[in-house]
């Protein structure tokens, strides 16, 4: 079965009044200290308007999530098609834990990374 991690992604008032090539959501596993994430669901979503201070909607996909493991949130806005994080995007830089069950309304505030 799949269940859907929603929310809104929370734009800085700094967030420029723009055109974001592409934004990403992940729902990542971050149950292992020594080990690197692995995503468990995410969504992509391309030519997406900007406001600063404004919201994004979000909705992943996932499998069910195991209660017995950490989930995570991550969010990356970039302005150029790469995917490669670049001075100017905005990012999560704070965990934003996703509980298995009550995956609904994150919010997951973005800072601009320099």
């Amino acid at each position: 079965m799949t269940s859907e991690v929603t929310g809104w992604v929370l734009l800085p008032p700094d967030a420029p009044a723009a055109v974001a090539a592409r934004v990403l959501v992940e729902v990542r596993d971050v149950s292992l200290a020594d080990a690197p994430s692995t995503v468990a669901g995410s969504q992509l979503r391309t030519g997406v308007r900007l406001s600063p201070g404004g919201r994004i909607p979000f909705g992943v996909r996932v499998a069910d999530l195991d209660p017995a493991r950490s989930y995570g949130l991550r969010v990356h806005i970039g302005f150029s098609a790469a995917g490669a994080v670049e001075p100017g995007d905005l990012l999560t830089t704070r965990s934003l834990p996703v509980v298995p069950g009550s995956a609904d309304g994150l919010l997951a505030p973005v800072d601009r990374v320099d």
